[in-house]
């Protein structure tokens, strides 16, 4: 009976290897920081519609294409090429039927500003789609206080 417990115990560990899924979430966060390092990029040379096209189809369906490519062209009219960027958080999802999920969190150093960014990207067959945006900085409140008083 010992040696049953024994062995079930030993199945079990090696079954739910959390060093083996460690691995697994730091290879994902990888392949996502490329796709980030990318989509920068990306932007500093205008290929607005390039990163739509490469989106992932649930991000195309939010919104219009319009709306994200001025998102885009913003981004780079307003805070200029990226400097340096700080991952801050990041974390993998491996439980949705649609692919992996990726989510993470810059610091990013523009050439006249600097930003928090959010990414989450959709990784299938171990190739990454933005399936998320998000940029917060107080340059974008002050470029709305300064729109709105003129």
């Amino acid at each position: 009976m010992r040696v049953l417990a024994v062995s079930v115990l030993a199945a079990a560990v090696v079954g739910c290897n959390p060093f083996a899924m460690w691995g697994n979430a730091t290879t994902k966060r990888d392949v996502a920081e490329k796709a980030t390092a990318r989509f920068h990029a990306m932007i500093d040379s205008a290929q607005f519609e390039a990163i739509w096209n490469e989106a992932d189809l649930d991000l195309q369906n939010s919104g219009p294409q319009e709306d994200a490519i001025a998102l885009f062209r913003m981004v780079n009219r307003r805070f200029g090429q990226v400097q340096g960027t700080d991952l801050k958080s990041w974390n993998v999802n491996f439980s949705t039927s649609e692919g992996t999920l990726v989510r993470l969190v810059y610091r990013t150093g523009f050439a006249r500003d600097s930003a928090t960014e959010t990414f989450v990207w959709r990784i299938r067959d171990n190739k990454p789609a933005l399936l998320n945006y998000n940029i917060n900085s107080p340059a974008l409140l002050r470029a709305m206080v300064e729109k709105s008083s003129q």
